[in-house]
């Protein structure tokens, strides 16, 4: 056994956790505690305090006593602890890695220091009604963290002291993943970027910087960094050409076919000729340098019509002739530099494009537009080369194209590669031979200075042994290991159907979902195993959330056969889709291992964002938004904008952390940059709604209203009126959706009227309209007796709201019965969670308090098989209930504040209920902040169970109860007028606010 401390606190065996009763959480953190003492141990006394404070002497060395015997008894050892006053934790019984830490810190092991660190100290572990083993743990957390840089940035000095420029990339990597706003790592990770050829790199680490800085700290990036990156773009850049120590080795030659006969030599004059000179046996190569692009002569030949785009020729096909010159003049007139192919040192990242193929000679069995796609897929098989996906390509390339000039492609597709990451672009051409094999030559360029590296040419009899043979010999030019089996074993072995997956990603780029929707189905009827036709077919069926379960489904049962990359693609996507906890680790898992591609970085944003780990979401989402930054002004018509989905996971995590400025920032940034995007302005409007600054809402209303002419723009007017207490207007709105033929929108003004009404405190009007809304709702499956549908949250909220206790209860019990067939796992917890947590507040209110202390730890449970960071939280919720109920108001508070997911856009009942309780203990200005944050909040989701003029009222009071009358008489009069309309009890209730804030205001 092994005790973990670091990326959280477990007891770890050789089949896993162990679990028991050793491992409550109270007894795991008073071995974490001794564990960390190590050698010099830790008196009883000490342990008392952290985790028995307010228990008198004589109890609390009872309950320390029985828990020691619990751990011994439980793990089997007698010999666990040594020491009668002073515990320490026996390493011979159970090692901990925070003793090899400490052990490897004191010896000056900075490379096992580093390794011991998985993660910051108890990271996620928590003890409720243990303030002092917290402050504690918070401090420890704080010192390993920074002995864990101080090792890194050790090991980082002494590798450039060494001139190991690649080790210490990696050890500045690191560093600055852990400090990433320290200008003086900064600029270390960019020196060691640049000394090891990187220094696009080390520009972009510095750009990434920067965003950084001005996100979280609003500050300017330090002189130092601008310096060295001012610097660094002023240098030339370094010839990627390096004189080695041996010729070239022959290009491996593909075996001919299997005639009766030898085949006959080609001719040199018949065969179509490649448009630059390769790498062959006979032929001595020069590196040249091209300009990107460079202009096509008036005499080219126009570009083929049927080829997409992007795959149209850069270059004319040269002549034999001219091709047979230079390459007599290759030979008399340069000396013969036995170059190297591999441009990389080890560990030095290789990113690397597919870009267009061009071919000649070819009948119907050779499709060069499928090259690229079966390129990229094969060499990203490789787990030391990083492989921009075709998928991006085609996103890309369209917004690239439309800031081109006048059809440059050539230049767009530069340009696409460069901003997806990529140092080298592959091109091909692919001719037929006379002896009947087709010949498919590559070549690299150099992105940064428009050199073309030596290429490769393989032969073969059909595309599949083409690719195959292409990516072996492209490897090797590489200096990279092969990858391993064949491109028909992780994708699919039917042309047909790779065709028609490669139309179809074309058309769901090009906003074409439709017919995007029609390939791939047609994909799978020539391949049924094929995964990325399921997987993009999943992406094509959406809005229809059945339809893209059911694809999605078939994508993860297929993805075992599929490439490294698109399996982590897959199953992210999935686990994003079922909240599984695995989430974090697959985004995690796809953003290292191909940090060229956007998704990892957009998914693993998303995992950590729901989790609730903000600012670790802000960051891997400010990456995933700067790898798409597109030089035209309008939102792109694709299927997907993965640009569009970064900026708004971003806002929406500043809104999550209650940073309405940042949030702010990021929505204009947004704007500015795409003004024709009518989703950033309506992002931005929304924006100001949560800061209550209804006219600039309006005005970004306006602006984004007509740039999206088929959309409904009434929602966004809806919410800005009730937000503004603009009740008629929103009522009459919200009655055209309900008359509407369009059941989905006429569910949509039933959802707006319920919270509508709520909010005016009609809620007999509203009861009726719940009712109707869960009519219409999902069926109930018959397996689900006795159940209710989800559409019946409002209903029983409403129930409550009347005081009508028992019916509330009864129906929120109900709807935590509802089971989904095939629902995962995941799902089937989150909605548990959430229903039971619902159904607690009625049993308060009725004094049902008894079986709160096992819902709370049955919710706990719960929780943690949720990757939703609210589920794992709102157990505290229950225990805070119950602490009101017993009139432990302090405990309520420290317990409201552990359940907080996000104090904006959590669940708003605990806002107003940690509000109350800091009320009673005579601290007004911590409930006035509690309950602003809530009202920045949204008016649906969680923020539906308390509304928005419960809060206003108790605002109110709690501005008067911390001295700030005017503020008070402010949200007195608000309230107040939306209770005019009102039920009787509710009208009296706002006549009374309405005449407090009068005497206020006096």
């Amino acid at each position: 056994m092994r005790l973990k401390t670091f990326g959280g606190l477990s007891i770890q065996a050789d089949d896993g956790a162990v679990g028991g009763a050793a491992t409550q959480r109270r007894r795991l953190a008073v071995l974490a505690v001794v564990a960390a003492g190590g050698e010099r141990g830790l008196s009883r006394d000490k342990l008392l305090g952290y985790f028995w404070p307010d228990s008198d002497p004589e109890r609390g060395r009872a309950a320390l006593a029985q828990a020691l015997y619990a751990l011994r008894r439980d793990l089997g050892r007698d010999d666990l602890f040594t020491g009668t006053t002073e515990l320490r934790l026996n390493p011979a019984v159970l090692p901990s890695d925070v003793a090899d830490f400490c052990a490897a810190r004191a010896e000056g092991r900075d490379a096992d220091v580093v390794a011991a660190y998985a993660g910051p100290f108890l990271d996620g572990f928590y003890l409720p009604d243990a303030p002092e083993f917290e402050r504690w743990a918070d401090a420890e957390r704080s010192r390993r963290a920074h002995e864990y840089a101080e090792a890194l940035e050790r090991l980082a000095q002494r590798a450039d002291a060494a001139g190991d420029a690649v080790a210490a990339v990696g050890w500045w990597r690191r560093l600055a993943t852990a400090d990433p706003l320290n200008a003086r790592v900064a600029v270390g990770l960019m020196q060691a970027l640049a000394a090891a050829g990187d220094r696009g790199g080390a520009l972009q680490h510095a750009r990434v910087y920067e965003a950084l800085l001005r996100a979280e700290l609003e500050l300017d990036p330090a002189p130092e960094v601008v310096a060295l990156a001012e610097q660094l773009r002023r240098e030339p850049a370094p010839s990627s050409y390096v004189p080695p120590a041996a010729p070239p080795a022959a290009l491996p030659a593909a075996p001919p076919a299997p005639p009766a006969a030898p085949a006959p030599a080609p001719d040199p004059a018949s065969d179509p000729v490649s448009p630059v000179a390769m790498a062959e046996p006979a032929i001595r190569v020069v590196e040249t340098t091209v300009a990107l692009p460079e202009p096509a002569p008036a005499s080219a030949p126009a570009a083929d019509p049927d080829l997409p785009r992007w795959m149209r020729p850069r270059f004319l096909l040269w002549t034999s002739a001219t091709l047979a010159l230079l390459s007599v003049l290759a030979v008399l007139l340069v000396p013969a530099p036995a170059e190297s192919g591999a441009a990389y040192g080890p560990g030095t990242p290789a990113v690397v494009a597919v870009g267009r193929f061009t071919g000649t000679g070819l009948d119907s069995t050779i499709d060069v537009r499928l090259l690229p796609e079966m390129l990229a897929t094969s060499l990203a098989r490789t787990p030391e080369l990083q492989v921009v996906s075709a998928a991006r390509m085609y996103g890309m390339l369209d917004h690239f194209e439309a800031g081109a000039v006048s059809g440059d492609t050539a230049g767009a597709l530069a340009a696409a590669a460069r901003q997806a990451g990529a140092r080298e672009l592959i091109e091909g051409i692919v001719y037929r031979r006379r002896d009947g094999l087709v010949r498919l030559e590559l070549q690299r360029v150099d992105l940064a200075t428009g050199r073309v590296r030596r290429g490769v040419a393989v032969e073969g009899h059909d595309m599949f042994e083409l690719v195959d043979r292409g990516t072996g010999a492209l490897l090797s030019e590489l200096g990279l290991p092969a990858a391993g089996g064949r491109i028909a074993d992780v994708t699919t072995g039917s042309l047909v159907a790779h065709k028609l997956y490669g139309e179809g990603v074309r058309a769901y780029y090009s906003g074409d979902r439709a017919s995007a929707h029609r390939l791939f189905e047609a994909a799978l009827g020539e391949d049924s195993t094929f995964a990325m036709a399921a997987y993009h077919l999943a992406l094509a069926s959406l809005p229809s959330r059945e339809a893209y379960a059911d694809a999605m489904q078939r994508a993860l049962r297929l993805s075992a056969g599929a490439t490294e990359r698109e399996r982590l693609l897959i199953r992210a996507q999935w686990a994003t889709e079922m909240d599984d906890p695995a989430r974090v680790a697959l985004a995690e898992s796809l953003a290292t291992r191909y940090p060229a591609e956007i998704e990892g970085h957009l998914l693993l944003g998303n995992a950590l964002m729901w989790s609730g780990r903000f600012p670790e979401a802000v960051r891997h989402l400010e990456t995933a938004a700067s790898m798409d930054t597109f030089p035209h002004p309008a939102e792109p018509a694709l299927g997907r904008c993965l640009a569009c989905e970064a900026n708004g996971a971003l806002t929406f995590a500043w809104r999550l952390a209650d940073s309405l400025a940042a949030a702010e920032r990021v929505a204009r940034r947004w704007t500015e940059r795409q003004p024709g995007s009518a989703w950033a302005w309506r992002t931005l409007e929304f924006v100001l709604m949560a800061g209550d600054r209804h006219e600039e809402a309006l005005a970004a209303h306006r602006t984004g209203a007509p740039l999206e002419p088929d959309g409904d723009h009434t929602h966004g007017l809806v919410v800005l009126w009730l937000r503004s207490g603009d009740f008629e207007r929103a009522d009459a709105a919200i009655a055209a959706w309900r008359a509407s033929a369009d059941r989905e929108v006429r569910q949509r003004g039933r959802w707006w009227g319920l919270i509508s009404l709520r909010m005016q405190g009609r809620l007999r009007e509203a009861l009726e309209l719940a009712r109707e809304y869960r009519r219409e709702g999902s069926p109930v499956a018959p397996d689900n007796r006795g159940a209710a549908p989800y559409e019946a949250l409002s209903e029983a909220q409403i129930l409550f709201e009347q005081g009508r206790l028992e019916p509330s209860i009864a129906l929120f019990d109900s709807i935590a019965r509802l089971r989904v067939p095939g629902e995962a796992p995941s799902r089937l917890a989150r909605h548990q969670v959430w229903s039971r947590t619902l159904g607690a507040t009625p049993r308060l209110a009725r004094r049902d308090t008894a079986g709160f202390g096992p819902l709370a730890d049955t919710l706990a449970i719960l929780g943690q098989r949720s990757a939703f960071g609210r589920d794992n939280r709102l157990h505290h919720h229950v225990r805070g209930l119950l602490h009101l109920a017993r009139g432990q108001n302090a405990t309520a508070v420290a317990d409201f504040r552990r359940a907080i997911f996000s104090p904006t856009l959590g669940y708003n009942r605990t806002n107003l209920e940690l509000a109350r309780a800091l009320l009673s203990l005579g601290r007004p200005a911590e409930a006035v902040a509690t309950l602003q944050a809530a009202l920045r909040g949204d008016l649906e989701g969680a923020g539906t169970y308390v509304t928005r003029t419960e809060l206003q009222a108790e605002l109110g009071r709690a501005w008067e109860a911390a001295g700030g009358a005017d503020s008070a008489a402010v949200h007195y009069r608000r309230a107040g007028a939306a209770w005019r309309r009102g039920d009787p009890p509710f009208a009296a209730r706002g006549r009374m606010l309405e005449e407090r804030a009068a005497r206020l205001a006096r």
